[in-house]
């Protein structure tokens, strides 16, 4: 038998024995005969018997139906798979207990995780309490941290991988620690058993990360289970790896109704970069399998994405290196996550009649989306309609941009601080309504407007381009353009005296 490491064979023929102790000389003794009464005069010597192995040398073989807790570990063992399938949590809890004296040599296994009679926190905790993390680690009531690389224990045994790490810990009644199974990349598949529901709050990236890229998690019953708990952001890093959190983003036969909260740590509440909004895509023919709840306090801004650079450029062009969201997805985040989307370039068409409470801000969408009526928008910046533009927007802050209407339909205007309907043809602004008190400036190509109007709306003629890069600015801050707007644009459209006076005291302007 293979003992693996550290184990020894209990196999007779292969015992070393020592050699047996000489017969006593029985000689003199005159009653000395063997069974048929011949008297030989000696005693034959006696057969030699093996040692007996003690029992500290016997390797013993356990399998994933073996009860671990009555497992000795003083004694060595060897972990069998049963018909190629090995319950990964229960090899890892075995190797927790005996150390080197387990070993599993076998590479040809099918792992399995079964969850669906303990959860996933008691099936980790069973391997590895989390306050006996802690006292470990020596994390007490002075700790204050969000997440510790150095901090982080693992339990390794062939292609599996135990993890234990802090995501947060603040004293302690305030505290995250979260655990994984982690596979090997030759690993190509894990047979996964989730029950009813699947708390993610003690699961680190979903309790499940696969080295191997092309791997799987198979289950029967995932699509019938519910995700439950907290999700935190700081741990998803854009869903990039092969995780069960990552899995939610790509595997379109991957869909358990998600049921969970996304909490910020750090208090940075903005979900670009976490791949959220590739979720969102994975799930739009499924969206009644999203029962998350928007939240005020989030936003989606890809500024980042910008890397320090403006979507417009300094003459009012749109520089095509926005962060790119389809207007579908952007809608059902707005309903499921957050309302604020900053910073983005939003494609496709909404033709058909909807209502969305989307708050844009330095948004640019580039299809039609004439059916849209925002119903909540109070965001900055600039807001531009390439193509087609809304049903109805309000948007009091912003710099409005319609280049398109189509001849049905009405564009309304609720109120913008400035509207650009340069980029309309002149016989298409008569089914433009700009009556609110609120828009303050609109720019059409001759100056004039057919459309609906305030009295005491100021008309202007030609294109308002070169404010684009001002309002993306201002837009950024939260504010209005003010001696943020370059000079020199705001000098070339300016035809008042006093506002050039002004500009050249750096006093604050506002368009």
């Amino acid at each position: 038998m293979d003992s693996g490491s550290g184990g020894s064979s209990s196999d007779p023929s292969d015992t070393i024995v020592a050699p047996a102790e000489p017969a006593p000389d029985n000689s003199n003794n005159d009653d000395s005969t063997d069974d048929n009464g011949d008297d030989s005069g000696k005693t034959e010597p006696a057969e030699p018997k093996p040692d007996t192995p003690d029992d500290s040398e016997t390797t013993t073989e356990i399998d994933s139906n073996t009860d671990m807790s009555k497992l000795n570990p003083t004694k060595k063992y060897i972990f069998k798979a049963t018909d190629g399938t090995v319950d990964a949590a229960k090899l890892v809890y075995a190797k927790k207990i005996l150390g080197e004296n387990l070993s599993f040599t076998e590479t040809d296994v099918n792992y399995t995780l079964d969850f669906s009679n303990k959860s996933f926190s008691n099936t980790t905790d069973e391997i590895e309490s989390r306050s006996e993390y802690a006292s470990k680690k020596g994390l007490t009531s002075s700790t204050s941290i969000i997440t510790d690389e150095n901090l982080t224990e693992t339990i390794k045994i062939a292609d599996v991988e135990f993890i234990t790490k802090p995501i947060f810990y603040k004293g302690d009644n305030d505290k995250v620690i979260q655990q994984a199974f982690k596979f090997g990349k030759n690993v190509d598949n894990v047979k996964v058993t989730f029950g009813n529901e699947h708390s993610m709050t003690e699961a680190y990236k979903g309790g499940i990360i696969l080295e191997n890229s092309n791997a799987k998690i198979i289950s029967t019953d995932v699509n019938s289970a519910t995700l439950t708990g907290y999700v935190y952001t700081e741990t998803m890093d854009e869903l990039s790896d092969n995780s069960l959190m990552s899995k939610l983003a790509k595997d379109s036969d991957f869909l358990p109704t998600l049921n969970f909260d996304f909490v910020s740590l750090s208090g940075n509440n903005n979900f670009y970069s976490t791949g959220v909004d590739k979720i969102f895509e994975n799930y739009y023919k499924k969206a009644s399998r999203l029962q998350l709840t928007e939240d005020a306090s989030n936003v989606f801004d890809a500024e980042k994405y910008l890397n320090g650079r403006y979507m417009y450029s300094e003459d009012g062009n749109y520089n095509n290196n926005a962060y790119d969201i389809d207007i579908n997805i952007a809608l059902l985040m707005a309903e499921k996550l957050t309302r604020k989307i900053e910073n983005v370039n939003v494609s496709g068409s909404i033709t058909s009649d909807k209502d969305t409470t989307l708050n844009p801000s330095n948004v640019r969408f580039s299809g039609d989306v004439s059916g849209l009526n925002f119903t909540a928008t109070a965001g900055n910046g600039i807001i531009d309609f390439a193509s087609v533009g809304p049903k109805e927007i309000v948007a009091p802050s912003s710099k409005i941009i319609v280049n398109g209407v189509k001849n049905d339909t009405n564009t309304k205007i609720i109120a913008g601080r400035v509207v650009d309907f340069s980029g309309v043809e002149e016989t298409l602004l008569k089914y433009l309504d700009a009556s609110s008190s609120y828009v303050r400036t609109i720019y059409t190509k001759s100056g004039s407007f057919s459309g609906t109007q305030h009295v005491d709306t100021t008309f202007k003629t030609g294109s308002s381009a070169s404010t684009n890069r001002a309002w993306e600015e201002a837009g950024r801050n939260g504010t209005l353009p003010s001696d943020s707007l370059s000079k020199l644009d705001v000098k070339a459209k300016a035809d008042n005296p006093l506002l050039q006076k002004l500009l050249d005291e750096n006093r604050p302007v506002y368009s």
